[in-house]
């Protein structure tokens, strides 16, 4: 399906929708609600390949897991797995797309690839996101590169040993004023601000997916990713949405490829 067969508007309405049915679903069966947390990680220039930008981000959204509970792939733990959406961005979308020489010399994260995302994390881990959400940063960073076999052909020459990290992971951004501002509504009466919720939800998944308006391509992997993936040829959305966003099965279930990998790591 190529994206230029849809108006952009219509895919961000769909991932918001998408986004929404997962927030409301946990606001009906608990008595706190979940935590939405925009979030956005940033590289080194010329650290990654733009086309390998989410996956190293579903690798860290692997750690992120980790960190919020034991045990995460067990099927038991899956219904409180963080739902995340993300979507890559490069410099060629900012309106000044010619960087400073001082921001390019000092390897300025606004002139790589980096990846803006929604993550909704489940009520009932909220306050164990909080306690480790100041140490998000450090395990961006620290994420160590892929072992040859496990990357793409391309790729196998430039990679490192497994156990030589690098530090090229730059940044991990959260704006915490927007999560208290989505918490405190959905605190107050949720169904009276749900309209608001939305809106701002959708705010930031245009400003996030916007490297897809200029982009008419056929295969969807490289700009987005769906979170926690599905099993192979199965999908968690109806036909009719799957298809105002022109995914397929294989989108979501790509990220398990890299899964075994990061559990050694």
């Amino acid at each position: 399906m190529y994206f230029a067969s849809q108006p952009h508007s219509d895919r961000v309405d769909a991932f918001t929708d998408w986004a929404m049915s997962r927030i409301d679903d946990l606001v009906a069966v608990h008595d706190r609600p979940p935590l939405i947390v925009p979030l956005t990680v940033t590289f080194a220039p010329q650290a990654v390949y733009p086309n390998r930008v989410l996956i190293e981000f579903e690798r860290f959204y692997v750690r992120l897991c980790r960190l919020l509970m034991n045990n995460p792939d067990r099927a038991s733990k899956r219904p409180l797995l963080p739902f995340a959406l993300a979507f890559r961005d490069d410099p060629s979308t900012r309106p000044d797309k010619h960087p400073s020489a001082h921001d390019v010399f000092f390897n300025h994260p606004s002139v790589a690839p980096h990846v803006h995302s929604l993550i909704v994390i489940h009520p009932t881990l909220s306050d164990r996101f909080r306690m480790i959400a100041d140490s998000l940063e450090a395990t961006w960073r620290q994420i160590p590169s892929m072992t040859a076999g496990s990357m793409p052909a391309a790729f196998r020459s430039l990679s490192r040993p497994i156990d030589q990290p690098r530090y090229d992971n730059r940044s991990l951004h959260i704006p915490f004023d927007r999560v208290s501002m989505f918490e405190q509504l959905m605190t107050d009466d949720y169904s009276a601000n749900r309209s608001l919720v939305r809106a701002e939800i959708r705010n930031w998944i245009d400003y996030s997916a916007k490297l897809m308006r200029r982009r008419d391509v056929a295969d969807d992997d490289d700009l987005f990713t769906v979170l926690p993936n599905c099993p192979k040829n199965a999908s968690t959305l109806p036909s009719s949405q799957e298809a105002s966003l022109g995914l397929s099965a294989n989108k979501l279930a790509h990220a398990s490829l890299y899964e075994s990998t990061d559990r050694q790591v």
